[in-house]
């Protein structure tokens, strides 16, 4: 993957993150993305071997996962994916890359 590409999609998150989660959510909040989410997708990937853009799709989904907290905590995986599919396309990620992301979403729905 084009590496600015990635760098947008996450400071896209980052930015929303930021700005609209709200102050209420005590685990769900910003540092649950950055210090743990992010920081395990990039220890699962190195333990697994994944590499190149495979990572950096992994890496997009980690940053997009918790986006849908700021609609919602009910279904925030479904709304995190739609969001990246509204988003993605104008970043540049092509359909298939979009629904890698969306996909590694939705596969952390607990049932």
């Amino acid at each position: 993957m084009d590496r600015p590409i990635f760098e947008k999609a996450k400071q896209y998150a980052l930015q929303r993150l930021e700005s609209e989660l709200s102050p209420g959510l005590f685990y769900h909040g910003l540092m649950h993305t950055t210090e743990d989410v992010v920081p395990a997708t990039e220890k699962f990937a190195e333990g697994e071997g994944i590499k190149g853009e495979s990572v950096d799709l992994l890496l997009t989904a980690a940053w997009f996962h918790d986006l849908g907290f700021i609609k919602g905590r009910t279904g925030h995986e479904v709304i995190g994916a739609r969001i990246a599919s509204e988003v993605l396309p104008g970043l540049g990620f092509s359909i298939e890359q979009i629904q890698t992301v969306r996909n590694v979403i939705i596969a952390t729905v607990i049932p």
